[in-house]
């Protein structure tokens, strides 16, 4: 496919692949649309070309895409999207809060961001959920919840359809709904989930690192990846951690999970022991478990564990967790359930 000129930099299918996604998405939310208005309104407006040259070429390329859906790879039934998953309450509220980088540029079009969910031959999805993956971090984790509940009610609606997706030379395959999977469930900075912890008011004996997530960190919600510039991890310079986390009521504990780091690169190693303190009043508390850990492997490779106790459940209102480490102690997230 030819390439064409975009405000000083030569873009190929990348840039065809963005304007048909465009127009796809918007024709599903409203089919009467006129093809050539969206693109001159999406080729005018964000890249600044003459819209009738991008016209010509993408019908060069023989795709009618108000018309001919078979060539486009869409759903064997395009009126799935319609009558089913788009009917999901204020669905288009929440893929407005995604921001999708592309070109340097923030995506905050609610259709743009549905062409994430059609699975076109020549939408290159994979670079939309790496720039969604990406770009986790910067958001705030209770609207990702309400994401990642849209999406999985979108993946349910898929499968108890039995829809399939339409791959090429008519090949019908699953990669789109393993691709959404892959963007909730893996491990860059993710949202944690069932955490009663979440966002809890805290007291803190010695004070974090303010050049990373500072000690509003310990409760955000988003769980770090292994990158030790990532802002999500919290650490402790003096290598102790004295938490009190006030659930605001009481609760049912079932376990207790710190994911914490280690890197000898930078002197960043796991706490040689953990306590994790009960108290139904604040003042008087019970010891609920202990933890030691492993001696130190001695890598310049960061690695991350997570130590979970468990132990009889317990019903409290506040938690206290004591972990030391010999040096620098970092951690991203309590997790209480």
């Amino acid at each position: 496919m030819k390439g064409f000129f975009v405000q000083g930099n030569i873009y190929g299918g990348g840039a065809f692949d963005e304007i048909k996604s465009y127009v796809v998405a918007k024709l599903l939310w409203d089919p009467t649309l006129d093809t050539d208005t969206l693109i001159k309104d999406f080729v005018q407006g964000y890249y600044g070309i003459d819209a009738d040259a991008a016209i010509k070429l993408l019908y060069d390329t023989g795709l009618d895409l108000q018309h001919n859906y078979n060539k486009i790879g869409l759903f064997d039934d395009p009126t799935m999207l319609t009558t089913n998953f788009f009917k999901l309450r204020n669905f288009n509220d929440y893929v407005l809060k995604i921001g999708l980088k592309n070109n340097g540029k923030n995506f905050i079009d609610g259709s743009h961001v549905a062409s994430l969910l059609a699975p076109y031959q020549f939408v290159q999805t994979s670079q939309y959920l790496a720039a969604l993956t990406k770009n986790f971090h910067s958001f705030d984790p209770a609207e990702y919840k309400i994401v990642r509940n849209a999406a999985t009610s979108l993946v349910n609606t898929l499968n108890s359809n039995g829809s399939k997706f339409m791959g090429e030379n008519g090949v019908f395959k699953s990669d789109f709904v393993n691709g959404l999977k892959f963007v909730f469930d893996d491990k860059p900075s993710i949202l944690v989930e069932e955490n009663k912890a979440y966002r809890k008011p805290f007291t803190i004996v010695h004070k974090s690192s303010s050049i990373h997530a500072g000690d509003n960190g310990l409760l955000d919600g988003i769980s770090a990846n292994l990158n030790l510039e990532n802002n999500s991890w919290v650490v402790f310079q003096d290598g102790l951690l004295d938490v009190t986390i006030d659930l605001q009521s009481k609760v049912a504990i079932h376990t207790v999970s710190i994911n914490f780091m280690e890197a000898d690169i930078v002197k960043m190693y796991y706490p040689s022991d953990i306590e994790v303190f009960v108290s139904q009043d604040g003042r008087r508390y019970h010891k609920w478990n202990t933890y030691n850990i492993r001696p130190l492997h001695k890598t310049h490779d960061a690695e991350s564990s997570t130590y979970t106790f468990t132990n009889k459940d317990i019903k409290g209102r506040y938690v206290r967790v004591v972990a030391r480490s010999r040096k620098l102690l970092g951690l991203d997230e309590i997790i209480i359930k």
